[in-house]
């Protein structure tokens, strides 16, 4: 089995992998955080779809809409 990522993930997760990195700047830091996020959710969401259980959504929105606040303190 090839080791490396880019010869198993699809592309759009390849694309996607970069944009949770940032350097030390506290903007920098919450783009990324928000990054991870979206990327997780969109694992997440079609992981749910493909195994046909219910996603969370409302949840994940209570939750972003949280971080969100504390982001515009």
């Amino acid at each position: 089995m090839e080791k490396s990522i880019h010869a198993w993930v699809d592309d759009e997760i390849k694309d996607e992998l970069p944009k949770p990195f940032s350097g030390h700047d506290l903007e920098e830091s919450w783009r990324s955080l928000f990054a991870v996020a979206e990327f997780y959710s969109g694992l997440s969401r079609g992981f749910a779809t493909s195994l046909d259980y219910p996603y969370p959504g409302t949840v994940e929105e209570n939750v972003m809409r949280y971080v969100t606040e504390m982001r515009d303190i």
